[in-house]
């Protein structure tokens, strides 16, 4: 068995055990809630009143995307944006 075989079955076998855990196990969806209830966390400790939600994407793919929603001046946005940004994990606001 050459490198590349290797390389190719190793590969093959990983993206199965994440599929498995992310999709079956639904590890996944866990993570991106837990990333969705930090992010409405953070809004709330920004003291920008009710009406600003934080949601994540979830299609067609689980990511870790934060979706902000509600009114706020564009200087509050941005400072908002800027705070979800700022969690671990997440990719963007």
């Amino acid at each position: 068995m050459n490198g590349i075989t290797k390389f190719a079955i190793g590969g093959g076998a990983t993206a199965l055990m994440a599929m498995a855990s992310h999709s079956a196990l639904g590890l996944g969806q866990a993570y991106v809630d837990r990333l969705t209830a930090q992010a409405n966390t953070a809004l709330a400790a920004q003291q920008m009143g009710a009406g600003i939600a934080a949601a994540a994407a979830t299609r067609p793919a689980l990511e870790r995307v934060i979706i902000l929603s509600g009114k706020a001046s564009e200087a509050d946005r941005a400072r908002l944006e800027a705070v979800i940004k700022a969690i671990p994990g997440v990719r963007d606001a």
